[in-house]
């Protein structure tokens, strides 16, 4: 998919748009989930000298591998560790890897339990029971830090299984810091979301792109605005690119792209459909409650 819409690297963005949880990975799952419409959007946004990163629960290895295939600046991985080894690390962080491993130890010694290999900043488990994945609950997910006293510790109960990693990526200020060591400073942040999980994130981006049935408790941070549009993440990052591309010259390229490119006969359906290439309605909250609003201006990048 990346050879067919020719990912290409951008040098020196002037706005970096990141990607969360299940816009580029299947819910729930290790595996890279990039559709057409996606795929076009990524490399749109390369035309436009726009900048990506990924940010995701999905391990480091997985996300630094779809970071490399399509060119994207950076891949922050499992809910706030960078893709990539770094050697500067907090005191915070080093605190939180050393009760990871203990947890690690503990969880191991539960033989009903399969863990996750190949994760670097956090731990994820579930039971298989009847020949499916069944997740560790939160209330003896609790029960187990508070007994093991890992304090540094967070969980996060999925469909499939449970997250369990640094509790400070939680904070609007974990996550500036994570996003800071792989973005350019000072280069404005604009977020597409896909699922509940890239809350944390939000609380960082001033600019927020959302699906209509995801995050809806989030009440935007003061100067935040969220708009909402479509339904799978795949779409919602499709129709952010409509407002981010700076000229309609980019935006009749982009929907040429959409309607050229041919997908790969062993793609799955439903990853190869083509959203309508023209102006979606928006629905923008600035505040608590929300209020429909005209369509944005879109804003300014220079293109290269």
């Amino acid at each position: 998919m990346a050879a067919a819409v020719g990912a290409a690297p951008v040098q020196h963005p002037e706005r970096i748009v990141v990607l969360g949880d299940r816009v580029l990975f299947d819910e729930g799952t290790e595996l890279a989930s990039v559709s057409l419409a996606a795929a076009i959007a990524l490399r749109a946004l390369q035309l436009a000298g726009v900048g990506v990163v990924l940010a995701t629960g999905a391990s480091a290895p997985k996300v630094q591998s779809v970071v490399q295939r399509f060119a994207l600046m950076a891949g922050v991985a499992e809910y706030g560790g960078p893709a990539t080894p770094t050697s500067e690390r907090s005191e915070g962080e080093r605190r939180a890897e050393e009760q990871l491993s203990s947890l690690r130890t503990a969880l191991r010694a539960d033989t009903q339990l399969v863990l996750a290999p190949n994760r670097l900043h956090s731990v994820r488990a579930c039971r298989v029971v009847e020949g499916r994945a069944v997740p560790i609950g939160g209330p003896e997910g609790r029960e187990l830090l508070e007994r093991l006293r890992l304090t540094d510790v967070a969980l996060r109960v999925t469909p499939l299984h449970t997250d369990f990693f640094a509790s400070d990526a939680t904070r609007a200020t974990r996550q500036s810091s994570a996003l800071g060591c792989v973005v350019p400073p000072g280069v404005p942040l604009v977020v597409v979301a896909g699922s509940a999980a890239d809350e944390w994130t939000l609380k960082a981006v001033p600019l927020v792109f959302a699906p209509l049935g995801v995050l809806r408790a989030h009440r935007p941070e003061r100067g935040q605005r969220l708009t909402r549009m479509g339904r799978l993440p795949s779409e919602v990052l499709w129709f952010a690119v409509w407002h981010l591309l700076p000229s309609t010259q980019l935006r009749q390229q982009a929907a040429e792209m959409l309607a050229s490119v041919q997908c790969p006969d062993w793609i799955p359906e439903p990853l190869c459909r083509r959203p309508a290439p023209a102006e979606p309605r928006w629905l923008q909250i600035g505040r608590l409650d929300p209020t429909p609003v005209s369509s944005p201006v879109p804003m300014s990048v220079k293109v290269r």
